[in-house]
């Protein structure tokens, strides 16, 4: 009895047994349920990343805004400039930007002091120089080329022409900077004989004797017209010379000045050395590749002690082919600051009629145009308010 009455008991364990087998089998997760499962966790992960990527930007752009609003600007510091820091007076803000000379590296540039050009043997002796007006407070060197006497003569007819404005004196005087063109010597000896008012130099007239051309009229401003300022512009551009006449005459610190729309941001100051490009510079030229920073050539102020510093310094510095960009290197060599201005614009598009009574330069201004503009100047001098903005002593 008892080991039949044990047979089934066997039996019946071994049938759990593989009934629970079986069952623990089925448990298993299907093929299609892990890849689903799998799906799952993707998304999950990539979700995750997302959001992890959204909250480090946005925690970064915090961070960079509360440090930038605390770190100080850097300034520049001399010896003039610690005194006035001592004595509790403001110092001047200097832009650095990234790559910029100091001025070990412009010394190291400068090579001992070895002449290597002098801007006087570009003077043409036959030619007849301008008439330099003794009244005048500032020289408006103009970069003309021979074949824009018409350009020429719409300056003549309106900004550059005191009467226009009232005067009996000459407060302000133009001088036309051009070099020689063997087809057009004769009627530029006429066209100067008749308005004294253009100096001719000895090189030949290119775009990449630009630099020779302006420095060879700061060098004729220095020797034969040393007036208090000297605006260098172009001859596409419409200058404001009622409202320059008022801030040279008002301006109470006329010395190291050299204001302008002043190029600072690395892209700007970065030297182009592909020689396709028109502004391009070699290794041999300019070993840095970065400028200072830089007016830009539309139109800058110089005070006259800056002029006599840079012409004096320009004999150390062979001139290269971006005439804005040299005078940014001589500017830094001799230890003078630039000044950005919001008076100098690049175009005069979308211009109101009274933003002229606060603008000194705009460029990009036809011959047709120069007129156009007097005409609207003239206009916004009766209809416009005076404000503090526009008549007050600054350049800013």
């Amino acid at each position: 009895m008892s080991k039949s009455a044990s047979r089934p008991s066997f039996l019946q364990s071994i049938s759990r047994t593989l009934v629970s087998v079986e069952l623990i089998t089925d448990m298993r997760p299907s093929r299609s349920q892990r890849q689903a499962s799998r799906r799952v966790i993707l998304k999950a992960s990539i979700t995750s990343v997302i959001l992890l990527s959204i909250a480090f930007i946005i925690t970064y752009s915090v961070i960079l805004t509360y440090v930038s609003n605390k770190v100080p600007l850097m300034r520049h510091q001399d010896s003039s400039s610690s005194e006035k820091s001592k004595s509790g007076k403001r110092t001047k803000l200097v832009a650095r930007p990234l790559g910029v000379l100091n001025k070990e590296d412009v010394l190291k540039f400068v090579k001992s002091n070895v002449v290597k050009w002098n801007v006087k043997d570009y003077n043409d002796v036959t030619s007849k120089k301008p008439v330099c007006e003794k009244d005048s407070k500032v020289v408006i060197l103009i970069t003309s080329a021979p074949d824009n006497l018409s350009r020429r003569q719409s300056i003549r007819n309106t900004w550059c022409s005191p009467q226009q404005f009232n005067f009996t004196r000459t407060p302000w005087l133009c001088v036309f900077l051009l070099g020689n063109v063997v087809n057009r010597s004769e009627s530029l000896a006429s066209e100067s004989l008749l308005y004294h008012d253009i100096l001719l130099g000895s090189y030949v007239d290119s775009y990449r004797n630009l630099t020779i051309k302006i420095m060879h009229g700061l060098d004729w401003v220095r020797q034969s017209c040393p007036t208090d300022f000297v605006l260098k512009t172009d001859d596409d551009v419409y200058v404001n010379t009622l409202l320059l006449h008022t801030l040279v005459t008002n301006y109470t610190q006329p010395k190291n000045m050299y204001i302008g729309l002043v190029m600072q941001t690395e892209s700007r100051l970065t030297v182009i050395r592909n020689p396709d490009n028109r502004w391009h510079v070699s290794m041999d030229e300019y070993p840095h590749d970065h400028y200072p920073p830089y007016a830009s050539g539309m139109g800058y102020v110089l005070s006259l002690d800056v002029v006599n510093k840079i012409v004096d310094a320009s004999q150390y510095i062979s001139p290269f082919a971006n005439e804005d960009a040299y005078v940014g290197v001589l500017i830094n060599q001799v230890g003078v600051s630039p000044l950005r201005s919001g008076r100098f614009t690049l175009t005069g598009s979308g211009l109101r009629k009274c933003n002229l009574l606060y603008l000194v330069v705009i460029h990009h201004v036809s011959a047709e145009e120069q007129y156009d503009f007097l005409q609207t100047h003239n206009e916004a001098l009766q209809t416009c308010h005076h404000t503090m903005e526009v008549t007050e002593n600054m350049w800013s």
